[in-house]
């Protein structure tokens, strides 16, 4: 549940929480795009390459909308470094 102590948009003490779904919807996307990247890199069949291609994209638009989804609930950019390296940029 998302806590708010200060003025929405305010950083530090107090500041706004990240809800654990979130977070754990951004993680799956990480883990679902580097893995259609990973896809991608080995396989030689035309078909599977446009299976990679198309999976990495959904994976990409759905990070997107997640991410817009965190901004918008003012979870702390601090909050997403727990999720690891390798984040797509």
């Amino acid at each position: 549940m998302t806590q708010r102590d200060t003025a929405p948009g305010r950083r530090g003490v107090g500041a706004v929480t990240a809800e654990p779904g979130v977070l754990s919807a951004l993680r799956r996307c990480v883990a679902q795009w580097q893995g259609a990247a990973s896809l991608f890199d080995e396989v030689t069949e035309p078909a599977l390459v446009d299976y990679a291609i198309y999976a990495m994209s959904a994976a990409e638009s759905m990070y997107r909308h997640i991410a817009a989804q965190a901004v918008r609930e003012g979870v702390a950019v601090e909050d997403w470094g727990s999720m690891g390296p390798g984040i797509p940029s």
